[in-house]
């Protein structure tokens, strides 16, 4: 009968433990990306379906961010072509080529808990640098840095 005590305990605690984490992960704010404002520009290097899926990436790493709302996303290809020289001078992209390598601009807007932003702000100067082995290939980025354009 202790036994049965003791197991009848374990079990509720473990199901109690397991919604505890449910919620507080369902519950948890994350980041918003239905309502961000796309903007494609005008590119002589890459196609509009290129910078789409390169933009599909940004916004599946912007929903992870904390209390966030990605508002804009865009492709300047003036900008970018001027802060690639720099991105390929960085050993972990020294073997890329230019025509495999995009940055994106973003604007967010954070809440009361924005993991690593300034609360309550419009943060711009964010963005993404994205790579792809060829052209063929799936654009992939580590996460988000601050471009200061």
């Amino acid at each position: 009968m202790k036994r049965y005590i003791i197991f009848i305990c374990a079990v509720f605690s473990c199901a109690i433990l397991c919604s505890f984490s449910l919620c507080c992960y369902f519950l948890s704010p994350k980041g918003e990306v239905n309502n961000v404002v796309l903007d494609y520009g005008t590119s002589v290097k890459f196609s509009e379906a290129e910078i789409d899926a390169a933009m599909k990436v940004a916004i599946g790493k912007a929903r992870g961010y904390e209390d966030c709302e990605l508002t804009k996303l865009w492709y300047d290809e003036e900008e970018s072509d001027a802060k690639i020289e720099d991105v390929l001078s960085y050993s972990q992209y020294s073997d890329i080529e230019e025509g495999n390598v995009i940055i994106l601009f973003a604007e967010l807007k954070t809440g009361n808990k924005p993991g690593g932003f300034p609360k309550n702000t419009i943060v711009e100067g964010w963005g993404w640098i994205l790579v792809r082995e060829n052209k063929t290939a799936e654009w992939k980025t580590d996460d988000g840095v601050w471009l200061i354009y």
